[in-house]
């Protein structure tokens, strides 16, 4: 199956889900709400057609000024039909806030250890993770969320204007 067949094929299985879809530089992008977020996901890995196994890559951005929250990025594969796609939703959040959303390691326990980066830098939990310990930053670590938009630690070297 090409990518725009794949994307068309997600587009009618989640239809009253998606709230936008493209094809970004060949790969079916969807976004969904955060209420979705682990029902697209295992959809997507157990139906036949995607059969989508595997994480590749699940970050966040920090989009709280530009639309309001943190953007959740989540790129899946299938080696079976060697297709990708990648899944975004948008976890609400102003201020200093930690949002929660649902965890996709009951979907792929492989998401542990992303999920886990995602906590210690961003500050969104994910509610239901098996592990939520502290995976980069040290135990004690009361200086905030490092990857957030405006974030000065003791540490934080400002860049010098050019």
């Amino acid at each position: 199956m090409d990518s725009e067949s794949l994307l068309n094929h997600i587009n009618e299985l989640h239809k009253d889900i998606i709230i936008n879809s493209e094809l970004i530089t060949d790969v079916p992008t969807i976004e969904v709400k955060p209420e979705h977020w682990v029902e697209v996901c295992s959809s997507l890995k157990k139906d036949v057609k995607t059969n989508l196994h595997s994480i590749s890559n699940y970050g966040a951005v920090d989009y709280r000024e530009k639309l309001g929250g943190f953007q959740l990025v989540l790129t899946i594969f299938s080696h079976k039909h060697k297709h990708r796609v990648t899944v975004k939703t948008l976890v609400p959040a102003q201020g200093d806030e930690e949002p929660e959303i649902d965890t996709v390691t009951t979907v792929w326990l492989s998401a542990d250890w992303f999920e886990r980066e995602i906590i210690e830098l961003f500050g969104v939990k994910f509610k239901g993770h098996p592990d939520p310990r502290h995976l980069m930053l040290d135990d004690d670590w009361d200086e905030g969320f490092p990857l957030r938009r405006g974030w000065t630690g003791t540490d934080f070297i400002v860049k010098p204007e050019m």
